[in-house]
Parts: C-alpha cells; sequence; structure tokens
C-alpha cells in the first residue's frame, strides 16, 4: 500500500502526531533544568549550571509544540459535520498558537549564548531586556494563551459530538489544578498531563478506526444512542 493511499497514511501520520507530540513535550518538561527561586536570575542560574539540558529541553518542546499543528487539524477533522463553529475557530485560533508556542521556545537558546558568554548578572540584564521587547511580549501573546483557547475549543466541540465523554473534559482542570501543588518538572507534568492525556487518547482511536469511518470525519461515539426495538 505504502504512500499511495491517501486516506490510510493521512490517518495514520494524524494518529502519530497525537502521540508523539505529548510525548516530546512531556520529555521537554522533564529535561528543562527548573530555577531554584523564581525571577530571572534564578532561571539564568538554572541555565548556567546545566546548559546542556536546557538546549535539549528546548528542542524538544519545540517540535512537540510544532507538532500540535497537525493535532489540530486531525481534531477539527473530527468536527466535519458536528460542531462545526467549534471545530472551524479551535483550528484557527490552535493553528496559530502551536506554531506561536513552538518559536518562543526557540529563545532558550539565546539565553544559553548568554550565559555562556557573559556574567550572570549581565545575563540577567540582557535576558530581561529581552522579555520586555514588544515583539516578544506579541509571540508570547500568539503563543501559549491562543494555543490553550485553541483546545479547549476542540475538546468541548468533542464532548458536544459526542467523542469525548464529559468526565474526560474534568482531566484539563485537574491536571491543572494538581500542578499548582508542586514545583518544577513534577508541576509542569502535571499541568500538562490532562492535555496530553486526551491527546494521546484521541490519537490511540484515530489509529485503530477504519480509513471510512476517518475520511468521513467520525469516530465510534462513547455514548450511542439507546435504541428501542418492537
Amino acid at each position: 500500500m505504502g504512500f499511495r493511499n491517501a486516506t490510510t497514511v493521512r490517518r495514520r501520520l494524524a494518529a502519530a502526531s497525537l502521540v508523539l507530540a505529548p510525548v516530546l513535550m512531556i520529555a521537554g518538561l522533564v529535561a528543562a533544568p527548573w530555577e531554584g527561586e523564581a525571577g530571572s536570575a534564578g532561571y539564568i542560574a538554572a541555565v548556567a549550571a546545566e546548559p546542556t539540558r536546557a538546549q535539549l529541553s528546548a528542542l524538544l518542546l519545540h517540535f512537540g509544540f510544532l507538532l500540535l499543528v497537525p493535532c489540530v487539524w486531525a481534531l477539527a477533522h473530527l468536527l466535519r459535520s458536528r460542531a462545526v463553529v467549534l471545530g472551524n475557530v479551535g483550528l484557527l485560533v490552535g493553528t496559530l498558537g502551536a506554531i506561536g508556542n513552538s518559536g518562543v521556545v526557540l529563545n532558550d537558546y539565546a539565553d544559553v549564548m548568554l550565559v555562556e558568554t557573559l556574567p550572570q548578572a549581565q545575563a540577567v540584564e540582557l535576558y530581561d531586556h529581552g522579555q520586555g521587547l514588544w515583539g516578544f511580549g506579541v509571540s508570547a501573546l500568539t503563543g501559549f494563551p491562543l494555543l490553550a483557547v485553541g483546545l479547549l475549543l476542540l475538546f468541548v466541540g468533542l464532548w458536544r459530538a459526542q467523542v469525548l465523554p464529559l468526565w474526560a473534559l474534568a482531566a484539563v482542570p485537574a491536571g491543572i489544578a494538581a500542578g499548582t501543588a508542586f514545583d518544577g518538572a513534577v508541576g509542569a507534568v502535571l499541568t500538562f498531563g490532562g492535555v496530553c492525556a486526551l491527546l494521546v487518547a484521541q490519537g490511540l482511536r484515530i489509529g485503530g478506526s477504519r480509513d471510512a469511518d476517518w475520511e468521513r470525519g467520525e469516530l465510534t461515539p462513547r455514548r450511542t444512542p439507546h435504541v428501542v426495538t418492537a
């Protein structure tokens, strides 16, 4: 069959993206050198202590966030005929957010350059200056916030379309709430854990679905209507 069957190949690529993106994001969060104290000085000190981990984390997060672009399109594909408005708005906002967020992460390489070439105090000063640039602010606003809103709209749409049960949506706020109780990698993983679990679950369902269902943008609903027979 190879790459000649468009439906099969694109379904499998969509499924792979939904599984691989969360894996890379979680790996990037675990690899990051988390600061021991809040603020710019604490962050720069953490990067200076483990610059290799900072670069590895940036690399993993960059591709993890970038792979969220096909993830967003895959989720929106499931809303071709149900909750269409939520799917279309989520597609637009989520795509912009995923692209923007992957670009913001690349600033971590500049942070590594600062700590490897400048004294820490000067590195902190230049880091703060970079964070205050209006261009960086626009990039940051078109990154994570838009991504979060886009994914939320898509998940709500999938619930409206009976693809996701209501309890599954609760995994997102539950993870965020749990993440606030911990610092560092543990808190970050818990915060993103609910979203990542939903993405992986949909990836596995798409990977195991039939081409005919995927082509129509359909999966077997988790809640099926009760049919009364005579």
